[in-house]
């Protein structure tokens, strides 16, 4: 595998000339590291958060909130990054969010509370991004935004004022919308209710609790009285599921592989690809679960599964595992019989390109898939061969692609490789390491 250069955009991979062997502990979670960041700018006194996750997208967080008057102190020996208080303050710039759709959304819900005046902005990618569902729900309680850009996009002028909150219904499952919301709450009036069609992952809710905000359930409903500002906590950050997923992915097919995951993060909108694979006699062992501060963790053993069934995904069962659907898509090519992957409605508007471009790189690999209006239709098992494709630039779809091409006959060529900065910078590195029994 050349992996001297991904930053390019390109890269070579050949089939894998040995198993995956080793220990390997995923890096924080990107999503709570954005939440945890936001929230201990929030506190009163210093916050503490450990084990956070360094990519281009969480930095963009930092960076926005450095611009509004926070200071952040890293500690290499502990892992941790100290949040020193001073208060939030009007930027005297606007505010780049580079390519990190994430640092937008969740940003919108505190900025739009502020008692200044702000602007969002970012990459030209993330400009292209419309943000209509995430304005709206704002809109819906006084907040004064103007979408500068371009059909519902940002550029956003934001006209921060303290919010009334009330009762709104979310209709796509959406944690980010959530988010963003409850990210308004400490500085809104009243009580906030939010209704979901359907449970989205609740990081920002586990984490809200850690530090001290008292959540309610009604119906199915969140509610909680605002204005609750959280409390400093040491944060720890449980590993990313979504980044051990693909090694999880390459153990189970690559011959003689065993691999040991360490303190991954089991939250229940995030495990759907692990439980699925539990089902596997053999392929899959939770040797440990326990609590790592908001979020439970797990630690697994992982082996190669010589005869791997066809999956039956229901639709329900999709949203815990939305970005690891690449993946499973997959383990389906290499499954015994045909394979029903199904829910791709449930998982927003974000997801349906993600899906065609799934499906065009499994067909470039061989694989004989079939993409329908609601889920994928596999035929397994099929002997994959190298072949070259283009990665669009999604993260997700890099880390698939790498793994369907260690088990191609046949080297592949991957383009649009340098997006994994964006999540995990490490990605290509670890798999060299566990490639070599390190």
């Amino acid at each position: 595998m050349d992996t001297s250069n991904p930053e390019n955009g390109s890269i070579r991979i050949g089939p894998a000339a040995s198993p995956l062997r080793g220990s390997y502990e995923p890096p924080g979670d990107r999503s709570i590291t954005h939440r945890a960041l936001i929230l201990g700018s929030l506190t009163d006194e210093d916050s503490e958060i450990c084990g956070s996750l360094e990519c281009e997208d969480t930095v963009c967080t930092r960076r926005v909130l450095a611009q509004l008057g926070q200071t952040f102190t890293s500690s290499a020996e502990e892992d941790c990054i100290t949040v020193s208080q001073g208060g939030l303050r009007a930027p005297e710039v606007p505010l780049d969010c580079g390519r990190s759709f994430t640092t937008l959304k969740l940003m919108l819900g505190l900025l739009a509370t502020q008692d200044f005046e702000s602007v969002l902005t970012g990459s030209p990618e993330l400009l292209q991004r419309r943000v209509t569902h995430l304005v709206e729900p704002l809109r819906q309680l006084g907040a004064e935004i103007d979408c500068e850009g371009i059909g519902d996009s940002a550029p956003l002028r934001i006209r921060g004022k303290r919010l009334q909150a009330g009762k709104l219904e979310i209709a796509v499952r959406d944690a980010e919308v959530k988010s963003t919301l409850l990210l308004a709450s400490p500085c809104m009036e009243g009580t906030l209710r939010i209704v979901e069609k359907a449970p989205s992952r609740d990081h920002s809710e586990r984490l809200m609790k850690h530090m001290g905000i008292v959540f309610g359930r009604e119906s199915g409903a969140i509610s909680l009285a605002c204005g609750q500002s959280p409390k400093a906590r040491r944060i720890k950050i449980a590993g990313d599921m979504s980044s051990a997923a693909p090694f999880i992915a390459a153990a189970v097919l690559l011959p003689g592989s065993e691999l040991s995951v360490s303190q991954v993060g089991f939250n229940p909108g995030r495990c759907g690809m692990v439980k699925v694979l539990s089902r596997v006699e053999g392929c899959i062992e939770r040797t440990r679960d326990w609590q790592l501060g908001s979020e439970p963790v797990t630690s697994l053993e992982v082996r190669h599964c010589a005869e791997l069934p066809a999956f039956n995904i229901a639709p329900n069962l999709s949203p815990s595992m939305a970005d690891e659907l690449p993946l499973l898509a997959l383990l389906a090519t290499q499954a015994e019989g045909t394979s029903y992957l199904r829910g791709l409605s449930r998982l927003g508007a974000r997801m349906p390109d993600r899906h065609l471009l799934t499906a065009q790189i499994l067909r470039r690999f061989g694989a004989d898939v079939e993409l329908e209006e609601d889920g994928f239709t596999i035929h397994g098992p099929k002997p994959l061969h190298g072949c070259e494709v283009q990665c669009a630039g999604d993260h997700r779809l890099v880390m698939m692609a790498t793994v369907a091409a260690l088990i191609a006959n046949g080297e592949s060529t991957l383009h649009g490789v340098d997006s994994i900065r964006h999540s995990y910078p490490g990605f290509f590195s670890d798999l060299q390491r566990l490639l070599n029994g390190q």
